[in-house]
């Protein structure tokens, strides 16, 4: 097991170079540069420009900046904000917060809601139930974000009244707080488990036909009893992929829904920093995205090969 995961962890660091590379060659390519902001000051001259891109490093080439950005950021140097000069890890430190908070209770909520309606569709399959919780899922994967976002801003903040529409409590305990949390949790959390519904429905219906099911029936053993120690482990194993990888995809919701609803996190700093070409802070956050994507397919393989021993054999086969 040892090996498996050295090898794995080997084949993630080129992964993750490369998307390095990929992410500062699309940011450095887009129309105008990090000081196009100051070109419309009508103040600031073009020996100003200059000057500041020579402070700023802009005026090397473009692989000796990557090449600088690189080493830095394998330091903890993560550069400074085009914008305010505050160092770009502080100022993302500062947000993640917000956005695991988001991420994770978005992340249970689905996880249980596709469990448990997942599971009540396939047991009932082919009944008005079933046919409900599938309606009722495709019509979730097809919602746009950012439209249940404001439905449920409209329905629940403005005419109800019964939560606050947008913003983000302090770190602090209490009802208020989670009063804030309620509307972008379900607004994230409802549109995955409406994919992951689907998942859970195939393949607990299909392995509620296999021959070991039968023979656990067979032996007396009770509905609850089949289903909890024999369905359930062998349906949702194939699983750990679809949860690994949406828990980091979560992030890229995550933006959209902290736009909506004002939400002070690595989204709404991602977007800002996006509209005032904070290149710096672009590549932070984006790295850090990637990251996690790079992490989670990581504990996806590693759980894969913890759980099933063919999986390690067949990797220690293709090194």
């Amino acid at each position: 097991m040892g090996a498996y995961i050295l090898g794995r962890l080997l084949r993630a660091i080129p992964l993750f170079l490369g998307l390095s590379l990929i992410i500062f060659a699309l940011i450095h390519a887009a129309p105008g540069g990090p000081l196009t902001v100051y070109l419309s000051n009508p103040n600031v001259t073009p020996e100003d420009i200059a000057r500041l891109e020579r402070n700023l490093g802009l005026d090397r080439p473009l692989p000796l900046q990557y090449v600088s950005w690189l080493t830095g950021f394998m330091k903890g140097d993560w550069g400074y904000s085009y914008v305010d000069g505050r160092p770009v890890l502080d100022r993302i430190l500062e947000r993640a917060p917000a956005t695991l908070e988001l991420m994770v209770s978005a992340f249970v909520l689905a996880l249980f809601v596709a469990l448990l309606f997942g599971s009540l569709a396939a047991l009932w399959q082919g009944s008005w139930l079933d046919r409900l919780v599938s309606s009722a899922s495709i019509v979730g994967i097809s919602i746009p974000t950012f439209w249940l976002g404001l439905i449920l801003q409209l329905v629940f903040a403005v005419e109800l009244r019964w939560l606050p529409t947008a913003g983000r409590m302090g770190p602090v305990s209490g009802g208020d707080r989670i009063a804030y949390l309620v509307l972008p949790v379900l607004t994230l959390g409802l549109f995955y488990a409406a994919s992951w519904i689907r998942y859970i429905r195939a393949s607990l219906c299909e392995t509620l036909g296999k021959n070991f099911v039968r023979a656990g029936r067979a032996r007396g053993l009770s509905e609850s009893g089949v289903l909890i120690g024999h369905a359930f482990p062998s349906a949702l194993f194939p699983l750990i992929t679809v949860l690994a990888l949406d828990f980091a995809l979560l992030f890229s919701g995550a933006v959209v829904t902290e736009t909506v609803f004002a939400w002070p996190g690595m989204g709404t700093l991602l977007v800002d920093s996006v509209f005032r070409r904070d290149y710096s802070v672009l590549m932070g956050i984006l790295m850090a995205g990637s990251a996690l994507i790079v992490i989670s397919n990581l504990l996806a393989d590693i759980a894969y090969g913890a759980a099933d021993p063919r999986v390690r054999l067949v990797q220690g086969r293709t090194r």
